[in-house]
């Protein structure tokens, strides 16, 4: 079996910054397809704050899809590919 994982990440100066981030994100983003897992905020005791988004889209082909997606929102993202050989 093979796992996908799309994440993306963004600076900010607190959550709500982050929270404002997320909830202006096109719908399109958040398709069933793609598996929007959810956020992930902190350091809390660090300067260099991050919003971080997670995706785990069940195929290459919509993991593929996502990354273009957040592509052209001008948003840096890494696709992760965890194989099982069983």
């Amino acid at each position: 079996m093979t796992d996908y994982t799309v994440r993306t990440k963004r600076q900010v100066k607190d959550l709500d910054e982050g929270h404002l981030w997320l909830d202006g994100l096109p719908e399109s983003m958040f398709l069933q397809k793609f598996n929007f897992d959810g956020d992930e905020y902190g350091p809390i005791s660090s300067k260099d704050r991050y919003y971080e988004l997670f995706w785990y889209p069940k195929t290459l082909k919509s993991a593929v899809e996502l990354l273009t997606l957040l592509d052209k929102h001008n948003m840096t993202a890494s696709l992760e590919v965890l194989q099982d050989d069983q």
